[in-house]
């Protein structure tokens, strides 16, 4: 009877053993899958984001980021934010958001969703120009990042080319001049720059209906570099404008 009881309580204890792998490897397996349904502006809490290196915390980001419905990540110059679109890649739509590397979240930068094309950090890492459009006639909205808010939109052709002080754009704008070759545009493009404290428009070199320009580049030397193009079969000429 004794060597009875003995036995029983041996496989009472054996159960009572695999009841409780059992119940670990549950819990084990519910962690895991709250950590995998976290939403994809969040880190995990335990990423240390104020002992870890700005190319540290990036990466993280960058990885945590790497999302079919995601596009668009560009990191500002000064490594401080991380910008990017969640939508539609493959149509270029989306909402922007805001990511500062020492936050655990990202933000959504309100009033800019939809059509995304490119994003362009200023030199200064304190503006976000957002490209949008489907043809040469783009539209653009300036982001002020530190108050994650957009300041203003504006309609332009071509590339958009910051200053080196972060104050101007180099932008194409449509003239009242029709081509001489009929185009998906009304006008000729005048070179211009914009800035964007002051609202100022300044063209820099007019287009006639035989040729117009787009801009290529603003050099940290103050050079505008941008390109001469003809509607009667010419060649085309690079130009060079130092702004002062």
């Amino acid at each position: 009877m004794e060597g009875s009881e003995k036995k029983r309580i041996s496989r009472l204890m054996v159960l009572v053993s695999i009841l409780i792998v059992i119940l670990c490897l549950f819990g084990c397996s519910s962690k895991s899958k709250e950590i995998s349904q976290k939403p994809t502006n969040s880190l995990e809490s335990n990423t240390d984001t104020k002992t870890t290196s700005a190319e540290s915390k990036i990466q993280n980001i960058k990885l945590h980021l790497n999302k079919a419905d995601i596009y668009g990540i560009t990191v500002s110059y000064d490594n401080n934010y991380v910008a990017y679109v969640q939508g539609d890649p493959k149509n270029y739509e989306g909402q922007l958001y805001l990511w500062e590397i020492n936050n655990s979240i990202s933000k959504p930068v309100e009033g800019i969703k939809n059509q995304i094309s490119s994003l362009i950090w200023s030199p200064n890492s304190k503006y976000l120009f957002v490209d949008s459009g489907t043809s040469i006639y783009r539209g653009g909205k300036i982001v002020n990042v530190a108050e994650n808010e957009l300041m203003e939109e504006i309609r332009y052709i071509g590339s958009v080319n910051w200053s080196p002080d972060s104050n101007w754009i180099a932008i194409g704008l449509l003239s009242t001049i029709p081509p001489i070759t009929p185009t998906e545009l009304n006008g000729t493009i005048d070179m211009a720059v914009y800035n964007i404290q002051t609202k100022e428009k300044r063209i820099i070199e007019k287009a006639t209906s035989e040729y117009d320009f787009i801009p290529r580049k603003w050099g940290n030397d103050w050079k505008i570099y941008y390109d001469k193009h003809y509607y009667n079969g010419k060649p085309m000429e690079s130009m060079v404008y130092t702004f002062k």
